[in-house]
């Protein structure tokens, strides 16, 4: 009996430990994590607007060809409704770093599961940079959404799970881009 009630309390001590451990490094990573996000949106800053590209990988054609459309046009949106000015591929090429924003999306039918969509999606501000070491050209990340999975049967749900992160995006962005106070005409 004693040695069930031993094994009882090592067994709670050790689940005490291992919570108190999480939280610490829980904690310890908020820092790291408000640093990251510093560090992104200073990256975003003195930026002239962004190329949307859009890349949704599926089997299915055609949720391919309408989710891809769908999005872009979505993102454009966004960015228009918030200022941001959104680059023509050939503004693009003129644009100091080409500036481009990449909203990537691979989706997965469950054959099992009627209409059930397995996802992944990553929201990505990319520029142009040179390896300090060797001064050659790299494509380098000023903002990253991180990568997200899901599962879903709704695609209107993906396009607002989507969307959701644009909009951090958006924060990032004109927290490092503030748009100039509006100067009123009367006279």
């Amino acid at each position: 009996m004693k040695t069930k009630r031993y094994r009882i309390y090592i067994a709670a001590g050790t689940l005490v430990l291992l919570g108190v451990f999480a939280g610490v490094m829980t904690l310890a990573q908020e820092p790291d994590l408000a640093q990251v996000q510093q560090e992104f949106r200073r990256r975003l800053s003195d930026s002239d607007g962004v190329y949307v590209y859009v890349d949704v990988i599926s089997k299915e054609k055609s949720v391919k060809e309408s989710m891809t459309t769908r999005l872009r046009e979505d993102v454009e949106r966004e960015l228009q409704d918030a200022e941001i000015k959104v680059l023509s591929k050939d503004e693009l090429e003129y644009a100091p770093g080409h500036p481009h924003l990449s909203v990537f999306l691979v989706m997965y039918k469950e054959p099992g599961l009627k209409d059930v969509y397995l996802y992944t999606f990553r929201i990505v501000h990319l520029e142009d940079a040179t390896l300090e070491r060797n001064y050659k050209y790299a494509e380098g990340i000023c903002w990253d959404s991180g990568l997200y999975v899901g599962i879903d049967n709704k695609t209107n749900s993906i396009v607002r799970l989507i969307r959701n992160h644009m909009r951090k995006y958006i924060n990032d962005y004109l927290a490092a881009n503030p748009k100039p106070p509006k100067q009123n005409d009367a006279n």
